[in-house]
């Protein structure tokens, strides 16, 4: 006896189905990214992203976006007196909402800054966990940039904090790191903190490696411990896009109890 065959449109109905569940199960390893404003930097423009996965809302990436002119120009501070210049980025609401970060800062350093390793002309780009009123009342003199953090909050190889910084907090430092062992500083990863905590994230990168370099990744040292539940990064990147944009971003996250 011969097996009966499906009717064609039956089986196209079955295919249909099939494809469409595959789609479905798919949607969940999707992103979109979301933009803050648009500020100006240089000639060009620079602003804050967020690339989140759908559905689960776990952030993907989250860092600045610089266009192809916003490091054109720039101020020069030997001949305009500048010291340091902060680009405020605020945070699209749905990043916001995904991540611990409050907004972005690049601060740009014309001279650089003490210490001697960082003397060369650089960014430092601040993703904050505080908020920007916290952050905006933070004096030089604030004792909390400097309360310690207890053991296991930072890397075991990081110490500080050091500062304070007026509108910052404390900076804690890898004294493993290249710079702090006789190479040139290129690039490098700061711990920021402030009342016992660790307050920000921060990719330290001189002009001109960031300028020169096509795309690179660097591992983020983790903590043991965290003050906070959710999603932290274990990496910072820099990409150029094919029309000449710079994104500096921090990625890997891993979600975290707080302990």
């Amino acid at each position: 006896m011969k097996p009966k065959l499906l009717n064609p449109r039956v089986l196209l109905t079955l295919f249909i189905l099939l494809v469409f569940a595959s789609c479905q199960k798919n949607d969940v390893y999707e992103s979109n990214t979301f933009y803050g404003p648009e500020v100006k930097m240089g000639n060009g423009k620079a602003r804050s992203f967020a690339t989140i996965e759908r559905f689960t809302n776990k952030p993907l990436a989250i860092g600045f976006e610089l266009d192809k002119n916003a490091l054109v120009n720039l101020p020069a501070g030997q001949t305009d007196g500048i010291e340091e210049v902060e680009y405020l980025l605020p945070l699209h609401q749905k990043a916001a909402e995904s991540t611990l970060f409050t907004h972005l800062i690049a601060n740009w350093n014309p001279h650089g800054h003490f210490p001697g390793p960082y003397l060369l002309p650089h960014f430092d780009f601040h993703c904050y966990m505080l908020s920007e009123s916290v952050r905006k009342n933070i004096t030089a003199d604030d004792p909390k940039s400097v309360q310690p953090i207890p053991d296991g909050y930072l890397p075991p190889t990081y110490i500080g904090p050091l500062g304070p910084e007026p509108q910052m907090g404390g900076h804690c430092v890898d004294v493993t790191s290249p710079e702090l062992n006789g190479s040139q500083f290129t690039q490098t990863f700061v711990y920021g903190a402030y009342n016992g905590k660790v307050a920000f994230y921060e990719p330290m990168i001189t002009y001109d490696f960031l300028r020169g370099i096509a795309q690179q990744s660097f591992a983020i040292k983790q903590p043991q411990k965290f003050s906070a539940a959710g999603y932290y990064p274990t990496q910072y990147s820099i990409t150029k896009s094919a029309d000449g944009k710079i994104y500096v971003s921090l990625e890997g996250f891993v979600k975290r109890v707080a302990n």
